[in-house]
């Protein structure tokens, strides 16, 4: 199920992308995204299991992709679709 990241999940994200990027913490604040209209932030999850995340930022009419990231023991499965 594809839906919106909460505050509960900001740990599972940041250990995710700390995965993708030793430095993705002091590139991403997350806490400050999660009431900002302008970004996006949405996972996958799975039995109770974030899998995979998108974080994303609106600007005008366009929406652009920061960065999609999936656990790799769970690639190749259409996740990031």
């Amino acid at each position: 199920m594809i839906r919106k990241i909460q505050s509960k999940d900001i740990s599972r994200i940041y250990h995710l992308g700390t995965l993708y990027d030793p430095l993705f913490s002091n590139h991403y604040r997350l806490e400050s995204y999660l009431d900002n209209e302008l970004y996006i932030m949405n996972c996958y999850e799975e039995d109770s299991i974030i899998k995979g995340f998108v974080i994303a930022n609106k600007l005008y009419e366009k929406i652009e992709i920061l960065l999609i990231y999936v656990d790799k023991d769970y690639r190749k499965r259409g996740i990031a679709k």
